[in-house]
């Protein structure tokens, strides 16, 4: 159906003169393509598009509902492949969706011959009069990498009524081409590390393939690395020109920071983003990629690490328990089980358990510590014994001391290098920056001056307490001296002003004791009669400061030596190898 349309403008102000005429065809087509092509954009992922085609019931005569129908006649390829290995990888398909009986796969090859029923035939629902419709074409496009610039299909429909198609020789007509749009799409695909796993100080590299999953060329494309915990040479990446189809490898030199030395194993995020500037409707879901790995610190393996440490404490073990032959052995568990903490470092990579067996490393070397000063009682007792005027295993005490205390400083403040030896591992790798130094330097030397503090401290507290055990062994036996010759004792006591009187009732009494007690001093061979008044005297003043004394319990060297923590003060327990 077509009519032709004229249109007259007429000027209506006065001194315009002249008139125009507009005129065109309108045609009413049942199927028509507007001479508009459907592209297709290639979506990463999605190889079958859906197109529209639209047609309408127009009809002749008879308004009433009709169902048509709808076949595909011709096909041609919009462009020669050339350089094509394998033809069968960029095939299209088409299916004509929507039918009253299903659903049409159309074939390439497919034809209409007048007066002859077509082969892909596809019945359409019954439709109103001008009611726009549209037809459902699914094209399935060739999969990436096989996308050839420009490519497409022309593609030329039938509509026939169902009465007046005359055997299929009355029909509309209408071509579309059906082609891939034109537009770059680079994207980010495989990114990967060339090591599974790697641990801190590891060179290796990081690999993406940047690919033009479009039909049109791509400018300017710039790639850049981000990663957390890695070490990144030249992070940035400038592709100039991506051809349609075309892969490109780009690879970073990266290199594994070292980590804190408290950690064993640290989490890696890398993400690779691309930025296309000149690139129009890039698709930008597939711009940007990421993988998440482990920086593990240096180790011996988990399975060395608890066969070690097992070894280790039962070595430990057994040298504490040979500790009563020889104090050395003391020193041989204090390295073996500060090794057997290293080793127990490496077990398990959460940061709490490093710093927690850093901390019972710092206790064990301390303990230990307090516990192999034994020397300095022997070195002190000997001293004592010398004050006492005694016979001593040692000429010069002080030098003894200091020898000592030099000694166990530097034996007992190596375990600790070797802890952040096996911590550190062999080559040392550590991340030097931010509070790595400061906190390491500060632990070995907290530890180190623990050590020293506790030797100084159990010399001071040996020569403060045997000093005082020989001071009240003197005293003692100054006691014992004066308890044994009670009128020297009582004359002593009246001389520094006590009141005796108090004691023996009258001064007449206390003079005439007074006078016995200085005539037994003076006359040594005397009567019997004397001895026999001075005796009587010397009971009654024993009898008195028995009085005085009521309460005091006799002392002697053992008793002080149990009050005051069963440190031996005589010859016992010094050995003969000191």
């Amino acid at each position: 159906t077509k009519s032709t349309v004229k249109i007259t403008l007429t000027p209506v102000e006065a001194g315009v003169e002249g008139t125009v005429q507009l005129v065109t065809l309108l045609k009413m087509s049942r199927m028509h393509n507007n001479n508009q092509d459907q592209t297709i954009e290639p979506m990463d992922g999605e190889d079958i598009v859906m197109v529209e085609i639209p047609w309408m019931h127009i009809p002749k005569t008879d308004a009433s509902n009709a169902a048509y129908s709808v076949a595909l006649c011709n096909t041609e390829r919009l462009t020669v492949l050339e350089n094509v290995a394998e033809l069968q990888d960029y095939d299209w398909s088409f299916t004509l969706m929507g039918g009253a009986t299903g659903n049409t796969d159309l074939s390439t090859d497919a034809t209409c011959t007048e007066g002859q029923e077509p082969a892909n035939l596809l019945a359409l629902p019954s439709v109103p009069v001008y009611s726009p419709q549209m037809l459902n074409l699914a094209v399935e496009v060739p999969k990436f990498p096989h996308i050839y610039p420009g490519d497409g299909w022309n593609l030329t429909f039938r509509l026939y009524h169902p009465t007046e198609h005359a055997n299929y020789t009355v029909y509309s007509e209408a071509s579309y081409d059906v082609k891939l749009e034109s537009v770059a799409d680079p994207a980010l695909e495989d990114f990967m590390f060339t090591q599974k796993t790697f641990t801190e100080g590891d060179s290796f590299e990081a690999r993406v393939n940047l690919i033009n999953k479009g039909t049109a060329l791509a400018f300017n494309l710039n790639v850049t690395l981000n990663c957390e915990g890695l070490l990144i040479e030249a992070p940035l990446h400038v592709s100039p020109l991506l051809f349609p189809g075309a892969t490109e490898e780009i690879t970073w030199k990266v290199q594994a920071a070292n980590l804190d030395w408290w950690v064993q194993e640290q989490e890696v995020n890398c993400s690779v983003k691309l930025i296309a500037q000149d690139v129009y409707n890039n698709q930008k879901s597939n711009d940007n990629v990421s993988i998440t790995s482990n920086v593990e610190s240096w180790n011996p393996g988990v399975t060395t690490s608890f066969v070690a440490l097992l070894v280790c404490f039962i070595v430990s073990l057994i040298f504490l328990r040979l500790i009563g032959q020889n104090e050395n052995f003391r020193l041989g568990a204090v390295y073996a089980g500060v090794l057997g903490f290293g080793f127990a470092f490496h077990l398990m990579p959460m940061v709490w358990w490093g710093v927690a067996i850093a901390f019972m490393a710092a206790g064990w070397i301390w303990a230990l510590t307090w516990r192999s000063t034994h020397e300095f009682q022997i070195v002190h007792e000997d001293y004592q014994r010398a004050r006492r005027g005694e016979s001593t295993l040692y000429s010069d005490h002080k030098v003894v001391i200091r020898d000592a205390k030099r000694q166990l400083s530097i034996i007992l403040a190596i375990p600790i290098v070797g802890f952040i030896a096996l911590v550190l591992g062999l080559p040392p790798r550590m991340n030097s920056e931010g509070s790595n130094l400061p906190t390491l330097f500060g632990f070995t030397g907290v530890v180190i001056f623990g050590v020293w503090l506790l030797i100084w401290r159990a010399n001071q507290q040996y020569r403060s307490l045997y000093g005082k055990l020989t001071e009240l062994e003197v005293k003692t036996g100054m006691l014992q001296r004066d308890l044994g010759d009670p009128a020297k004792l009582l004359t002593e006591l009246a001389t520094d002003g006590l009141d005796l009187s108090s004691i023996f009732g009258s001064e007449l009494d206390l003079q005439t004791f007074s006078d016995s007690s200085q005539a037994s001093v003076e006359t040594q061979d005397g009567t019997d009669e004397d001895e026999a008044h001075s005796y009587q005297f010397d009971q009654e003043m024993l009898s008195a400061l028995d009085d005085m004394t009521e309460g005091i319990e006799s002392m002697d060297f053992d008793d002080a030596e149990s009050d005051l923590g069963g440190f031996s003060l005589g010859n016992e327990g010094v050995s003969t190898d000191v």
